[in-house]
């Protein structure tokens, strides 16, 4: 990637997070007396990669302080066996491939601070895979990318996620043209579910309830290059959380 690319991210980012401590505290809100989130560390695309560290376990080891152990059908071992393993941050060579025959050519260009898991349900969009996504604690960005191609330089574009809520309710969705020209970038609160709010270069967004618990969120955006970048990432404050991502999509507009 050329440094003067590097450079203009480096510029973006920092007008982003100062934008986003001046906006204040919109994102921490508390309900029946829990704190639900605080502002978050805005992620970015192409931030230098976290090094994967397991995170700790939380379940006690069977038998400990004398305790007898559980007489469980043999069947229930492997599942006891994956309770107790830690999660790690899955490389971006394990993810599920990406029907590149699709419009657009979506493929996956990275995946930070994030453990997936590829699941037998059906996805909400043709060809791509159905993942469960878990946060880690070991890092401070969590997120996942997409790079599709094709777009409509100089119209309006929509890049969407469709997602499940599980413990983790509180995502961004960021689009991206490459080379660095035009950036958009949107949160969201899945309990309500409600936009929470952007920054830069939206000229659209919002969330729609869909078939199958399916939430669609999406952005449209006017990209002055061919080449988009879609990323998906979560930022509550108590990894690790987790929530399903039925597929990203780039559609252009009429």
């Amino acid at each position: 990637m050329a440094m003067g690319f590097q450079l203009r991210l480096i510029m973006k980012v920092t007008f982003f997070i100062g934008l986003s401590l001046a906006a204040g505290s919109g994102l921490s809100q508390a309900r029946a007396g829990t704190e639900m989130s605080a502002p978050p560390t805005i992620p970015w695309l192409f931030a230098q990669a976290v090094p994967s560290v397991s995170s700790k376990s939380n379940h006690p080891k069977a038998g400990a302080g004398g305790e007898r152990r559980p007489q469980g059908k043999p069947k229930d071992s492997p599942v006891q066996s994956r309770a107790e393993a830690p999660l790690t941050e899955t490389p971006l060579s394990k993810l599920p491939k990406l029907d590149s025959r699709q419009r657009s050519s979506p493929q996956w260009v990275e995946i930070v601070g994030l453990n997936a898991q590829a699941l037998r349900t059906a996805s909400a969009v043709s060809g791509q895979p159905t993942l469960q996504l878990t946060s880690l604690a070991s890092s401070e960005n969590r997120r996942i990318g997409v790079r599709f191609t094709g777009a409509a330089k100089g119209k309006v574009d929509r890049v969407a996620a469709w997602v499940k809520p599980g413990t983790e309710t509180w995502v961004s969705l960021t689009a991206v043209d490459d080379p660095l020209a035009v950036a958009a970038l949107v949160t969201y609160d899945l309990a309500l579910p409600k936009v929470d709010r952007q920054f830069e270069q939206v000229v659209n967004r919002g969330i729609e309830e869909g078939r199958d618990g399916w939430l669609k969120v999406w952005i449209d955006f006017k990209p002055e290059n061919s080449d988009v970048i879609v990323q998906l990432a979560l930022y509550g404050l108590n990894p690790p959380a987790s929530l399903t991502l039925g597929g990203m999509t780039l559609e252009q507009l009429k």
